[in-house]
């Protein structure tokens, strides 16, 4: 995925978390988008296997 995929999932789960009473598993999973999207970000030319 491109980076700010990455940042969109991120903000998309978080977003839910607040609507949806998912007992805080869906944070961590954002915060987690968006970790692995602004190292993405920063780490331009990385391998795929870096994404996951």
């Amino acid at each position: 995925m491109v980076w700010w995929q990455w940042i969109v999932l991120g903000v998309v789960l978080l977003g839910a978390e607040m609507m949806v009473d998912a007992e805080f598993y869906l944070v961590f999973l954002g915060v987690s988008a968006l970790t692995v999207g602004l190292l993405d970000l920063s780490w331009a030319d990385s391998p795929i296997w870096a994404e996951w």
